[in-house]
C-alpha cells in the first residue's frame, strides 16, 4: 500500500490523534515539560482539574499551541483560558440557550474524557519527552 510506504520528510508535520479522547489531533504541550499529545479541549480539562502534568506530575505553569512545520512559530505560548474543545463547541451551539451543555459535568464526553486523564496518570514512562525543537 502506497500510502503506508510512503515516508515523511523531517519539516512534515505528522497529525496524532489526542491521547485522550483520541477525535481530534493533538496539538498541545504542558510546559515546562514538553508532554504533550493532548487537543485544546483535553488540554483545557486536565488543566482545570489539576495543575500538574499527567506524565511526570510537574507543575503545568503555561501550555504550547504547536503550529504546522513552516509557519513562522512552531510552538505558541498559550494560556488555558484561550483554549477551546470543538465538540463541546459543536454541542454548546445545537443545544438551547436554556439547556446549555457543561463539558466538565454530566455527558458522555466527560466521562470519556475523566477515563482517558485515568488511564495516562496510571500508565508508566517508558522514556522522557523528546527535547524541544530547535
Amino acid at each position: 500500500d502506497a500510502s503506508t510506504s510512503r515516508e515523511t520528510s523531517p519539516d512534515e508535520k505528522v497529525a496524532h490523534p489526542c491521547k485522550i479522547c483520541m477525535d481530534d489531533l493533538a496539538t498541545v504541550v504542558l510546559l515546562p515539560c514538553g508532554h504533550g499529545g493532548l487537543c485544546e479541549g483535553c488540554a483545557k480539562d486536565l488543566v482545570l482539574r489539576t495543575t500538574k502534568c499527567y506524565m511526570c506530575r510537574k507543575r503545568i505553569e503555561m501550555l504550547g499551541l504547536v503550529r504546522e512545520a513552516g509557519s513562522d512559530e512552531l510552538l505558541h505560548p498559550i494560556a488555558p483560558s484561550h483554549l477551546h474543545h470543538s465538540q463541546s463547541r459543536a454541542r454548546d451551539a445545537d443545544a438551547a440557550p436554556d439547556h446549555a451543555v457543561d463539558s466538565l459535568t454530566g455527558t458522555e464526553e466527560s466521562g470519556d474524557i475523566e477515563d482517558g486523564l485515568r488511564q495516562l496518570e496510571t500508565a508508566q514512562v517508558d522514556s522522557p519527552p523528546p527535547p524541544p525543537a530547535s
